[in-house]
């Protein structure tokens, strides 16, 4: 009698996987490719060794999904059985932040995973990024992310395009031309760019006349910006019923000599912090090496008494999850 085909267990037709993308935001990535760079140069190393000079003890698991990260990135290449530092982790090594190179290398890597490609394509033509509360349902719905794996991966994302220059609180910056093989190389996000509309601001805006497209029957808009879409694309204005698009409207910055005009009407002591201005580019970044790689913060500058307060209680609420990741694990 003929032996029965194994049958395969429905937890393996059925288990559901999120997209492939790095185990690791770019800045550890980065990290690890330059200690690559400088042990080997571009000679590279066996797997083995590569993964004990990216910080690992051996190659098990996580150290071949730290390496397989890097790739992503662009900034490793295997060749012949061997690791090898890429061109791009070449630029990083050898040019100062400063530097033009070094900057269009950082844009080029952290655009080069095509999970994040997609994402910021997705988005750039808007300008903006959509909050996580936003962003993780479309990506679960969409994308088929895991709904337990979307947090981490946003976080990522979010930390990679920040040390890209490529993302300014949620303004996304102008993609380039082609760079450096098959990655697009970006512009560097520009200071001097329209500002991205809050709640509050004053903006205006040229609105057509319901006549037809002449521009010479166009009328110039003003108002007060009550909130922004989920997905960032419209502004609310104070007396308009429909939304307008973000990308239409100019910031108004206030008049100085209004201002002063207005001096005796403005009210005793000083004004209060606004909840809703946007925070300073992080500047400084401080790590934490691991068994497991390194651990690494990117905080402001400068940081007031509340927000450090702010800062441990989040901090806190990271080492509770970590603390179930962990268990879980076990």
């Amino acid at each position: 009698m003929a032996k029965s085909s194994p049958k395969s267990s429905p937890s393996d037709s059925t288990r559901q996987r999120s997209p492939n993308y790095p185990s690791v935001g770019l800045p550890d990535a980065v990290t690890r490719a330059t200690r690559l760079y400088e042990g080997v140069g571009t000679a590279g190393a066996s797997p083995d060794s590569a993964a004990k000079l990216i910080g690992y003890s051996k190659n098990h698991g996580t150290a071949r999904m730290t390496m397989s990260a890097l790739k992503k990135f662009g900034l490793v290449e295997e060749r012949s059985g061997r690791v090898v530092p890429a061109k791009l982790t070449v630029d990083l090594a050898n040019f100062p932040p400063t530097h033009p190179r070094h900057g269009a290398a950082l844009r080029t890597a952290a655009l080069s995973p095509t999970i994040y490609r997609d994402v910021y394509t997705r988005y750039r033509p808007h300008g903006v990024l959509p909050p996580d509360d936003v962003l993780g349902p479309e990506l679960v719905a969409d994308s088929g992310f895991l709904p337990d794996k979307v947090e981490g991966f946003l976080a990522d994302l979010r930390g990679s395009l920040v040390h890209a220059g490529l993302l300014r609180g949620n303004a996304l910056a102008e993609a380039g031309e082609v760079a450096h093989g098959n990655a697009p190389e970006l512009a560097a996000f520009d200071p001097s760019a329209p500002p991205v509309p809050r709640k509050g601001d004053v903006v205006r805006w040229t609105e057509a006349s319901d006549e037809g497209e002449d521009d010479d029957e166009a009328e110039e808009q003003e108002g007060v910006v009550q909130g922004l879409s989920e997905d960032g694309v419209w502004a609310f204005v104070e007396g308009y019923g429909d939304g307008v698009p973000v990308a239409d409207l100019t910031v108004v910055s206030p008049d100085p000599d209004e201002e002063d005009e207005d001096d005796d009407a403005r009210p005793p002591g000083p004004a209060p912090h606004s909840p809703f201005a946007a925070r300073k580019a992080p500047t400084r970044t401080e790590a934490c090496a691991l068994a497991e790689g390194d651990a690494v913060l990117t905080r402001p500058d400068d940081l007031s008494r509340e927000s450090l307060e702010e800062l441990q209680a989040w901090l806190d609420l990271v080492m509770k999850k970590l603390r179930r990741l962990s268990e879980a694990a076990e």
